[in-house]
């Protein structure tokens, strides 16, 4: 999941707390009191082996990377997400602001082409994950990789999750993205801390930049610039299973269903 800039201020470590929070809870229940078992994941590094089990053995780990109550596997489409038309020979999008700048605002998601302005509410631009409140970019790109602008004048990006889903049909989800206000990804960090509780500890480290777990095919990386934060989790080969799957069902549909000729 754009690399951009937001100013540490009092407001954005209450936003990140409440962040973590939302880290913490599925359906209103701790870690260790879900179903999923996601607390034991003792084991973020635990399942680093895997890489061979296969679409069919991933349930456990899209189970376990959870987002929001959000997995790998789902069908795209969920409730207040607004998602883009439908289209057999492209990936789904879909997206839910969570920033209270967008309350009551509309909610557009689609690829901006060049030169195109983006609508008024809060917008998403799917190839870039760039946010727009109202028309006006709400992160503020990077030159060469820096941002000389003081931290309180840079753009806090609008919090949301993003859903990328198969080409088969029903569309599944095979990408999550959430994207965050600013936090470090220290071992004391806020961030780090909620994300160790509900995924255990990270099987890469690279702090205060990224973190990274994996189980089965399923990767999940959380990453914070100078700017802003996101986590991102993708089974790549899930997408490919279910796009191969379509096909097969596709040529097999059209099998059934030709003519026959008359000799």
């Amino acid at each position: 999941m754009q690399q951009m800039k937001v100013s540490l201020t009092v407001y954005g470590l209450a936003a990140l707390s409440l962040a973590a929070c939302s880290l913490l809870s599925v359906n209103g229940k701790t870690p260790g009191s879900s179903s999923g078992g996601a607390a034991s994941a003792g084991g973020g590094g635990g399942g680093g082996g895997g890489g061979g089990g296969g679409t069919a053995g991933s349930g456990t780990a899209h189970n376990k990377f959870a987002v929001m109550d959000i997995e790998i596997g789902m069908p795209i489409k969920h409730e207040g997400y607004t998602c883009t038309p439908l289209d057999p020979n492209a990936d789904s999008h879909c997206v839910k602001f969570l920033d209270t700048r967008c309350a009551g605002k509309p909610t557009g998601i689609h690829e901006l082409r060049y030169g195109e302005e983006p609508p008024l509410g809060c917008f998403y631009d799917q190839s870039s994950a760039a946010t727009y409140l109202d028309g006006v970019l709400q992160q503020t790109p990077m030159v060469n990789n820096r941002n000389e602008r003081p931290r309180s004048e840079v753009k806090k990006p609008l919090e949301n999750v993003a859903l990328t889903g198969t080409q088969s049909k029903p569309s599944k989800i095979y990408e999550i993205r959430y994207m965050l206000g600013y936090d470090d990804l220290r071992e004391d960090s806020k961030l780090y801390t909620a994300l160790r509780a509900k995924y255990g500890e990270a099987r890469d480290k690279n702090p205060p930049n990224a973190m990274k777990w994996h189980l089965d095919n399923t990767d999940m990386e959380a990453d914070c610039d100078w700017a802003h934060c996101s986590l991102r989790v993708i089974d790549r080969e899930f997408d490919h299973a279910e796009d191969a799957r379509q096909v097969e069902s596709d040529a097999s549909a059209q099998h059934q269903n030709a003519a026959a000729p008359k000799l």
